[in-house]
Formats: C-alpha cells, structure tokens, sequence
C-alpha cells in the first residue's frame, strides 16, 4: 500500500479562496442530490455549482462528491458537509482552480481512510488465522483499537490453553 502524504494536496479552502480574490462577486449552489441507506451507513450525493457572477445566467462550473455515513471519523459526526466540500473542490478543479493536482486534499483523505480500512480488515482476518502467540505480536504494530483488544483476548486464551495443557 503507498503511503499518501496529504501535504501534496490543496485544501479545498486554498482552491476557494483564490477563486473569491479572482471572482468577488461570484455565486454557488449546493444541492442533495441524492441520500439513500439506514441511519449511519446513509451515502449522500451533493452537487455544487459555481457562476462566476452573480448575474451570470449559466453555471461556469458544477462538480458532484459522494459519501458515506462512518466511512472514517470525518464521515461519523459530518458526511454530508464533508461531502459538500468535496463537490466544492471538483467544481473549483473544473474551473481550473486545481492547485498542484486535481485532486484535493480532503479527496486523498478520503482514499488514505479507505485504503486504512481494508488494511485493518486483512490484518483482522489474520488474527483469525494466527496460532500463536509470536504471529499474534506481528499483527499488533498494524491493528486497529478494535483489532489489538482481539490479539490480547487471543493471546490470553492461547496462554491459558498452554496452562492447561503443561499443567
């Protein structure tokens, strides 16, 4: 897994913030698009789109994010705002307000959590599949909260299981 250092990419305040000094007078819409799924896995669908102008009749630019409730800590408390930003940056990169990528920083955020996520997934499957406890201390450096409480519940049987079998 690469590692993604959010330092190579723009805030999408930056993005915005340089559009406002070139276009003071400027105009943007967000709208749901799209909310779907139970409380806590709800995925939102925004679209932002952004007149250079006030008066301008036409839209310069519209950009679309999507995302899910409890996808990372972000997304528990505010998934939809953090999906409004990040229809902001897609609109603002199709305005040519890209920074150094088109791709944000809050984008990459999210792909980093993701790619965490399946990280802590396979290392929870390993310790399904450990047998002692030296492979159990391996996974501990990569396991989350979550996974680590599993590894010490494991290691306390394995250990218990030795006692009883020496005793």
């Amino acid at each position: 897994m690469a590692q993604i250092n959010l330092d190579n990419y723009e805030p999408v305040e930056e993005r915005l913030q340089r559009f406002k000094n070139d276009f003071p007078e400027y105009r943007m819409k967000s709208v749901l698009e799209h909310i779907d799924g139970d409380l806590g896995k709800t995925r939102w669908i925004v679209n932002v789109t952004i007149w250079k102008h006030k008066d301008d009749a036409e839209p310069t630019a519209n950009g679309y994010a999507s995302e899910i409730d409890g996808a990372g800590m972000t997304q528990k408390a505010a998934a939809l705002e953090t999906c409004e930003t990040s229809a902001l940056g897609r609109a603002l990169a199709n305005l040519g307000y890209a920074g150094n990528r088109r791709v944000t920083r809050e984008e990459m955020a999210k792909v980093q959590r993701f790619e965490q996520e399946q990280a802590h997934k396979y290392v929870a499957g390993q310790v399904e599949q450990a047998t002692t406890v030296e492979e159990l201390r391996a996974l501990w450096p990569k396991a989350s909260p979550e996974t680590q409480k599993r590894i010490t519940d494991k290691v306390a049987k394995l250990q218990e299981s030795k006692a009883n079998g020496a005793a």
